[in-house]
C-alpha cells in the first residue's frame, strides 16, 4: 500500500487566507486582516498588563536603585504609554505588530515607543532595566490568532464547499 500526504505550505496556506479575507471585505465590507492585528495587538497588550512575558513567564522586576531613582513609581509591567502603543497594522496582506509613536516621560527627552520597546526587550547594560521580552506572542497566542485566521478561511470556504457538494 502507498500513502500520499498532502501538507499544504505555508505561502499555500497565506494564499488561501488572502482569498478568504478579500471575499469577506468585497461581499461583507469585513476586514479579515485588521480584526487578526487588533486581535493580536490586544492579546499581546493584555498578557504583559498581566505581567507575562512572550513565553508566558512572570516579566523580570526593575532593580531596586532603578525603583528608588523613579521614587516607587515604577510599572512593573510596561508604562501606559509604551503599552498603548503596541497596534498591529495591516500592510498589503501581512500583519505587523509595533510599538508606534513618541515616548514622553517628564523630565526626559523623547524617545520612540519602538526604542523603548527594544530597551525592555533587551534590559539596559548596567542592568537597572533587566531584559524583559514580552514583545512577541507566546505559543498559545500563535496558536489562537491561527484558529482565528482558520475560522475566517472556513467562514468562505465550508459554504462553498457545502454549495459543490450539494450539502
Amino acid at each position: 500500500m502507498m500513502d500520499v500526504t498532502i501538507t499544504p505550505t505555508p505561502p499555500e496556506i497565506s494564499r488561501r487566507f488572502d482569498a478568504a479575507a478579500r471575499i469577506l471585505e468585497q461581499f461583507a465590507g469585513i476586514d479579515a486582516y485588521q480584526r487578526i492585528a487588533d486581535g493580536g495587538a490586544k492579546m499581546m497588550r493584555d498578557r504583559i498588563r498581566a505581567g507575562k512575558d512572550a513565553q508566558g513567564r512572570p516579566l523580570a522586576r526593575y532593580s531596586k536603585r532603578y525603583a528608588a531613582k523613579k521614587q516607587g513609581r515604577v510599572d512593573l509591567t510596561l508604562e501606559g504609554t509604551l503599552l498603548d502603543s503596541i497596534t498591529g497594522v495591516r500592510d498589503k496582506n501581512e500583519i505587523v505588530f509595533a510599538p508606534r509613536g513618541p515616548h514622553h516621560e517628564v523630565g526626559r527627552a523623547t524617545m520612540t515607543n519602538q526604542l523603548l520597546m527594544q530597551i525592555h526587550q533587551t534590559g539596559t547594560v548596567d542592568k537597572t532595566i533587566p531584559a524583559r521580552p514580552a514583545f512577541g506572542f507566546t505559543e498559545k497566542e500563535q496558536g489562537l490568532i491561527a484558529g482565528i485566521a482558520l475560522m475566517i478561511m472556513e467562514s468562505v470556504t465550508v459554504p462553498k464547499l457545502r454549495n459543490a457538494l450539494g450539502f
